[in-house]
């Protein structure tokens, strides 16, 4: 008989095809016995292993549906937290805190402390800070700042059976969303705002205000304002001892004098007279003292040169006196001099039209005290320093000379700086009672032939009197001259006839060759002249013309800044980026920096570097994400311009996320 043992669903296809059946014969006695204790061996190893495979392939099944179930549930959180995120960024919790879990309450979702179980499974999320790097924006694991507008947010869910496993899901949230504005466009809202050298103007458009510089309205004047009278006088005719000669002006220089120059206006077989430089006694008198004398006996009028001892340092803005006093010698009405003085009394500074308000002669009697008797002349002397630089006014004579037919005459002359003008102005009168047969016409132009007035009218053959005065010619736009650019201003009469012209007063040094630096701005400006109408023109050094200048428009008001007035978003908020909108002619320019804070008014302004050094250049320019949070802002505007030309700024816009 033979036994048949069929072994099904636990070996393998294969193995079944290899084994087939077991067979056991009958009649072999012991063997019998031994064959099933082998077969029950077989299956004793090969039964646990199937049947254990069997099972993990159940309880897989299980593991694979829970993993699906705990990844919807961490996605479901996700949804929840944007959910959350969209209804304010002040809804999602602070770094650093327990675990969070989605709750509702009522239609509402938000995120409780904690995590939540949910059947067999726990659900938690942690949020944590994200730093980036402040150069590139990008986000980086280490390093970097700290982002407050941005968060990551890791949901986790977990379950221990079969298994303890999880699943994980990372989630960024950016606080840009549902972004609101504010603007600051028209001029209730400027009005509102700081200015500092700025104003609030109606434009009558729209918008319908804009901030501009306030550009000063003050002027300067820039020309030669010195005149000397063709007549001349001496201060005093000193014929006695008892008389003496006053000089008084204010030092211009810090710088050490070697000798005096003065003009002697008489000289009568002359004495030995003394010359000295003496201070102020604290009365309006000389002090008495010599800081340093020299002798000089003339024989002839005109400049002598007095050589002082010792040399002696002036105090730049100290009133002094060159005193001319009797030294030794016969001394009466045929023997004596007077030092010359012109009229009017300027109280300037030639060279530079500074004011000098000690400029003044005076004649005194010396009879134990001085006696003074101011001449209200305009003092003639110049100074020669140890660097033989020179200091005074030259100025010993004046002309009036006409301008008819092709003489035309003017001043060719150099601007130490840019300047732009507006207005001429010109000392002059007519001849006669009779008018001059021609307009009077005004030319400026620079010697290489660019005209910038060409030949106006300023003025008609009725209009000037027989008495010198100032007339004013408003250029029709103004005008700017520029240094290292070399100009010629003059006037022409082209059909006035000899007998009846119009006159200018000119400054003149006479006798001498070697004091055109102290003249009207040095040798930068120069008496021009032509005649035969302009086809040859020449300078003469010892000249200027008397009685111009110009009208300077004041460069006051280069920079200024507007302040806006505080936003309040209502609660802390994001401030993204400033945009706005501005025009910026020629060199002038706009640029910001905005103050946020948590507390009103925010006062911090800073630029995109997050600093008060530097600024916002780009009319669309991101605020640097570590400034951006707080409930209030301001924004400052600087505005750059010429003295001349504003830039204009019409519209503010800040966006920010609740």
């Amino acid at each position: 008989m033979n036994l048949k043992l069929e072994i099904r669903h636990c070996l393998p296809r294969e193995a079944l095809a290899k084994w087939g059946e077991l067979e056991i014969p009958a009649k072999r006695g012991g063997q019998s016995l031994i064959e099933v204790l082998i077969a029950l061996g077989l299956a004793s190893i090969l039964l646990p292993a199937l049947l254990t495979g069997l099972v993990a392939s159940r309880e897989g099944k299980a593991q694979e549906a829970q993993r699906l179930q705990a990844t919807a549930l961490a996605q479901e959180a996700q949804e929840i937290t944007r959910n959350v995120r969209e209804k304010g960024w002040s809804n999602i919790p602070t770094s650093g805190g327990s675990p969070y879990h989605p709750q509702a309450t009522g239609t509402s979702w938000s995120l409780a402390s904690g995590a939540e179980p949910i059947s067999q499974f726990t659900r938690k999320i942690d949020i944590a800070d994200v730093r980036r790097d402040p150069a590139t924006g990008n986000i980086v694991t280490s390093g970097g700042q700290i982002d407050p507008s941005t968060k990551k947010l890791v949901t986790t869910v977990a379950w221990n059976t079969p298994y303890v496993s999880q699943v994980d899901s990372i989630l960024y949230l950016s606080r840009f969303l549902n972004n609101n504005t504010w603007i600051q466009t028209n001029q209730t809202d400027f009005d509102a705002g700081t200015h500092n050298g700025t104003k609030t103007v109606p434009t009558g458009g729209s918008p319908d205000a804009q901030v501009e510089l306030n550009l000063a309205s003050s002027t300067a004047d820039y020309g030669n304002k010195f005149l000397v009278d063709p007549t001349t006088s001496g201060i005093v005719d000193m014929q006695t001892q008892f008389f003496q000669t006053g000089l008084t002006f204010t030092a211009q220089s810090p710088k050490t004098v070697k000798s005096v120059k003065l003009y002697v206006h008489t000289a009568k077989s002359s004495p030995l007279y003394k010359v000295s430089l003496q201070t102020d006694d604290g009365t309006g008198l000389p002090s008495g003292i010599p800081l340093s004398s020299g002798t000089f006996q003339p024989q002839s009028a005109g400049w002598q040169t007095i050589n002082i001892s010792p040399n002696v340092q002036l105090a730049a803005g100290t009133k002094y006196y060159i005193m001319v006093e009797w030294q030794s010698g016969q001394i009466n009405n045929g023997h004596y001099i007077s030092i010359r003085q012109s009229t009017p009394l300027n109280k300037l500074y030639p060279k530079t039209g500074a004011t000098d308000s000690n400029a003044n002669t005076y004649s005194y009697l010396v009879i134990g005290r001085y006696y003074p008797t101011p001449q209200n002349g305009q003092p003639i002397y110049v100074l020669e320093f140890t660097d033989n630089s020179l200091e005074g006014n030259p100025f010993n004579t004046g002309d009036q000379s006409p301008i008819r037919g092709a003489l035309f005459q003017g001043e060719q002359f150099q601007v130490d700086s840019n300047k732009t003008i507006s207005a001429v102005k010109l000392y002059l009168r007519k001849n006669s009672s009779s008018n001059p047969t021609d307009n009077l016409y005004l030319t400026l132009e620079t010697t290489a032939g660019q005209k910038l007035i060409d030949n106006v009218t300023v003025m008609t053959p009725t209009q000037p009197s027989t008495s010198f005065a100032y007339y004013t010619y408003n250029l029709p736009q103004t005008q700017t001259l520029t240094t290292g650019t070399t100009y010629r201003l003059y006037l022409s009469s082209p059909g006035s006839a000899q007998t009846r012209t119009y006159e200018i007063k000119r400054d003149i040094i006479s006798g001498v060759s070697n004091l055109n630096d102290v003249t009207y701005d040095g040798t930068n400006s120069l008496l021009t002249l032509t005649f035969n109408s302009g086809a040859n023109w020449g300078t003469n050094g010892a000249y200027d013309w008397a009685g111009f200048y110009f009208t300077v428009q004041n460069q006051d008001t280069t920079n200024g800044d507007y302040t806006s007035q505080t936003f309040n978003a209502g609660a802390s908020a994001a401030f993204n980026n400033i945009t706005w909108t501005a025009t910026t002619p020629g060199t002038t320019g706009v640029k910001f920096q905005v103050a946020i804070d948590n507390t009103s008014p925010p006062t911090n302004f800073f630029g995109p570097s997050g600093t008060s050094t530097d600024y916002f250049t780009t009319p669309s320019a991101i605020i640097p994400f570590t400034n951006v949070n707080g409930q209030y802002l301001r924004f400052r505007a600087f505005l750059t311009g010429d003295g001349f030309t504003t830039p204009t700024l019409s519209d503010v816009t800040i966006n920010y996320s609740p």
